[in-house]
């Protein structure tokens, strides 16, 4: 039994290494959010912006659904 918790002491410790330091994240982080909403509604109100965009988000959900659903080898992708 000492072993077992010998082993888990040394797994804690070896994982507490893994963890990642905390991201320090900008204070205006709302607002630089809101500007690339505002920049991205803008590119997309261009009609050939939006076109290509609505294709290639079509494709990016196609892959995201298929890895979330684990469907991947059923479509192929």
């Amino acid at each position: 039994m000492n072993t077992a918790h010998e082993e888990l002491t040394a797994m804690r410790d070896k994982r507490a290494e893994f963890v990642p330091s905390a991201v320090d994240l900008p204070g205006n982080l709302p607002e630089l959010y809101r500007e690339m909403v505002a920049d991205l509604a803008t590119s997309l109100s261009d009609e050939a912006v939006a076109e290509r965009t609505v294709d290639e988000l079509h494709e990016f959900v196609e892959r995201v659904g298929c890895i979330g659903a684990m469907t991947c080898r059923a479509t192929g992708s």
